[in-house]
């Protein structure tokens, strides 16, 4: 349990010799042997007890093992024929012996026996830990998350201290969590090779190499035989093209492990994770020509594939892992998000293939075709780079579609889109809870950059610097497009928490929060911006460019800027200081937990509790606006109050200046929210206009604030603004049958029948209540717009649904030629 190995050895060898010829005492030590990189020997421990006609199954199993570590497959399948024997004959009834054979099994892709046998141990014995451990760990082998956690909780209820459940758990976890059940696992046992490995693992997906090669080698000295960690090693120099490195771990694994396959999946695996996915399809190849049976090496190749766009071969790859192991729940999900696909109706333009689900291709693709297109024209010029095409966007119905299309589970978090570099997934805006908060255009030209930035280096960018780049290029898009996130910056400053450069990528993977996420986005988009401010775009574009080939981030920055990277930090923390400076914005805790009070308290004009506590707050906060004139957080709550009690003077005051000290604000309830509340009820319709503008860019109330602007344009027989706020509404939500009615009206009064065309032809797919009037609309708008022949085959829909429908036939006859 604790890691020494030393003290076990030297224990049982003293029991050797008391107790001689005692084969769970040889068991044991084998063990010991084992663990620390002397399988050879452990055979010749155990050679003894296997060649007897009654060996105990868990020496049976564990001789297997070693021979399978070695590369001798089918000798070691004799043994674990053996142990199954016993089970079959009867001859076994100890829980711990059943699991043994589940093992046994395993090795023989018996994944279904192994799952009942387990299952059998666990009941006979169910405080049994390694019972529990090896369940868990078949199923994490599956990739079934859920079945795994149940088994690791089980151990963890009994023991938190047991190591290898502390270790499963953060293969599940992943992110901050992980660390923490490392950290844990690591200080019971800080010779546990598994979770040296794992902690390695998540250093390098953070591209912390140095710190993960550290702890892979102090793994190798504990155990020099560790496949996993000589993998992991192998993986890290193969991405950072040390193929000197490479070859010689490729050397040590084929001289203890001949023909292992899992090595080379198991880098795949790594180079997929870090984005590599030529690196991963080349050493998935690898994997299933040294053995066309390793089933978990085909699904990886498949998923590897599928993310270079390539679903052909994807599919043949994945139907022969899960033809091989049907219980791989990611091949599983990846084979069904295919089917899915199958049904997925296909657009195309210059330089993009759309696959979208048919009940969404005649809503979206009139708006997506021009952005992407629009997109594509921006950006590469922008950039001076032309991506490798067609870009094959696949945008889903479902949203679990789209998290197993991107990952192969269905669960991941809170993402909106993926870009792998030459494919991208999206989910489709019909997901967005709740509709209208999120603008579903925005999230497609936030992923087209990243097609830019990830071809541009290979895939070799970092992460901080393709995410803060995608949302440096948001606000550039359009001018309602971006993310503002001053209290989160003026409190990093104030707790001097803005994240270092060397952790930037580690602050997306270990965020412990959704806010901690959306701030790691923030922060790396501001030091884009700084970048650009301070040394210039093009200085920018060299420092992407310099990414096409491996190199450490120190090294680009020192050539790019002339200084070192802990110089240009120091530039950018001053930079930020600057800014935060400028904002003058008190933003005091103590006065944001009286925000949180009043907002628990009240919402709208609802009363206070009580009079007294109305005053109580009042003269707090006027305190606090007297010594503290620049507090945000005062004068929003003070205006709250006033506006609850009906007090439009002292709220218009307050808020007023709430929405200067922060103009960008987004939470909920917001200063521009009230304001244009309290104008619209005073009549004012030009500061409720003004107001309205400014909320277009808070995401929160953009979609709200668009359609009152449009009406009030509509009022004012502004065609241009009411398309304008309009176009705008359907980039929040798309299935507002209202707006695209209101949209298609207004175009029809301007003679702007290209607009009402499209307005009415996504209005078709998506009203069913009358759709003879859907098709009649849409007809009109083909008849003047001058093609008889489309107005004629609307009408006739129209007509075969409402014979007598007295519009559609004057349509149908002006359409038809004398």
């Amino acid at each position: 349990m604790t890691g020494d190995y030393s003290e076990a050895e030297e224990s049982l060898r003293q029991s050797l010799a008391a107790l001689g010829n005692n084969e769970t005492i040889h068991s044991l030590f084998a063990e010991v042997l084992t663990l620390t990189g002397r399988s050879r020997e452990a055979l010749q421990v155990l050679k003894p007890f296997v060649a007897e006609q009654i060996a105990s199954v868990q020496v049976l199993v564990q001789f297997g093992n070693i021979l399978t570590l070695h590369g001798r497959r089918s000798e070691a399948e004799f043994y674990y024929l053996r142990a199954i024997s016993y089970y079959d004959r009867g001859l076994v009834f100890e829980a711990g012996d059943i699991a043994f054979v589940g093992v046994a099994c395993r090795e023989l892709e018996r994944f279904h026996d192994a799952n009942n046998l387990f299952r059998e141990a666990a009941r006979l014995d169910p405080e049994n830990l390694e019972i529990h451990q090896l369940w868990g760990d078949l199923f994490i082998d599956k990739y079934n998350k859920a079945e795994a956690r149940r088994s690791y909780e089980e151990i963890l209820k009994q023991n938190k201290n047991y190591v290898p459940a502390l270790v499963g758990m953060a293969i599940i976890e992943g992110g901050h969590a992980a660390h923490i059940l490392l950290d844990s696992a690591l200080e019971i046992n800080p010779r546990s090779v598994p979770a040296l490995v794992a902690r390695a693992i998540l250093l390098s997906e953070d591209e912390h190499h140095d710190e993960a090669v550290h702890l892979l080698e102090r793994a190798l000295q504990i155990n020099p035989e560790s496949i996993e960690a000589m993998a992991i090693l192998a993986a890290i120099a193969f991405l950072k093209d040390d193929i000197k490195t490479f070859q010689q771990l490729e050397k040590q694994v084929a001289e203890l492990s001949p023909g292992n396959g899992e090595f080379y999946t198991r880098i795949a695996e790594i180079c997929g994770r870090s984005y590599r996915f030529d690196k991963a399809v080349e050493m998935a190849r690898i994997a299933v020509e040294l053995n066309d049976r390793l089933w978990s090496g085909h699904t990886t190749l498949g998923m590897n594939l599928l993310r270079k766009g390539d679903e052909l071969k994807a599919k043949y790859h994945l139907e022969e892992g899960f033809r091989g192991d049907p219980f791989n729940v990611r091949a599983m999900n990846l084979l069904q998000v295919l089917e899915v696909l199958d049904g997925y109706e296909t657009r195309t333009t210059e330089h993009f293939v759309v696959r979208l689900h048919p009940s969404e291709t005649n809503v979206l693709w009139p708006y997506l075709k021009p952005l992407l297109e629009e997109s594509w024209n921006t950006l590469t010029a922008k950039y001076e780079f032309i991506p490798q095409g067609p870009i094959l966007i696949e945008l889903f119905s479902e949203y679990e579609d789209f998290a197993v299309r991107t990952s192969g589970l269905p669960n991941i978090g809170h993402l909106l889109g993926v870009c792998f570099g030459s494919v991208i997934t999206l989910g489709s805006p019909k997901g967005h809870t709740p509709p209208g908060t999120i603008n579903w255009q925005e999230v497609v030209w936030h992923e087209f950059t990243h097609v830019i930035t990830l071809q541009m280096t290979k895939n070799n960018i970092p992460r901080w610097l393709s995410e803060g780049i995608s949302v440096f290029e948001e606000k550039n898009g359009r001018p309602e497009w971006g993310r503002y996130q001053e209290i989160k910056l003026i409190k990093a400053v104030q707790d001097n928490r803005i994240i270092g450069l060397n952790d930037l990528n580690g602050s997306f993977s270990r965020a412990r929060s959704l806010e901690d996420l959306d701030f790691a986005y923030y922060q790396s988009s501001l030091l884009v911006e700084f970048i650009v401010e301070r040394y210039g775009f093009e200085k920018l574009k060299k420092v992407i460019h310099s990414f096409a080939d491996q190199v450490d981030i120190g090294d680009v920055f020192l050539e790019v800027f002339a200084v070192p990277l802990e110089q240009v930090e120091k530039q950018f923390i001053s930079w930020v200081n600057h800014r935060v400076e400028m904002l003058d914005v008190d933003v005091d805790q103590a006065v944001a937990d009286i925000h949180g009070w009043f907002s628990s308290h009240s919402s709208g004009k609802s009363p206070m509790a009580s009079e007294e506590q109305k005053n109580a707050l009042i003269e707090a906060l006027f305190q606090l606006v007297t010594t503290s004139p620049r507090n945000f957080y005062a004068h929003f709550q003070l205006g709250l109050v006033f506006y609850a009690d009906d007090n439009l003077v002292g709220a218009l005051d307050h808020l007023t200046i709430a929405s200067e000290l922060l103009p960008n604000y987004s939470s909920i309830p917001n200063p521009r929210q009230i304001l244009a509340a309290i104008y619209e009820e005073l009549g004012d319709t030009k500061a409720l206009i003004r107001e309205l503008e400014a909320l277009i860019q808070v995401k929160p109330y953009a979609y709200d604030a668009c359609l009152k602007l449009a009406r009030a344009a509509q009022s004012g027989g502004n065609y241009d603004r009411v398309a304008d706020y309009l176009e705008k509404a359907i980039s929040l939500n798309p299935y507002d049958q209202g707006v695209h009615r209101l949209l298609a009206a207004a175009a029809m009064e301007q003679l702007d029948y290209g607009t009402a065309i499209r307005e009415y032809t996504v209005l078709l797919a998506l009203d069913d209540t009358d759709p003879a009037l859907a098709n009649t609309n849409l007809a009109e708008a083909f008849l003047l717009h001058g093609q008889k022949a489309e107005a004629k085959r609307y009408a006739l829909a129209a007509l075969e649904i409402a014979p007598m429908f007295e519009r559609a036939q004057d349509i149908l006859l002006s359409a038809v030629d004398p």
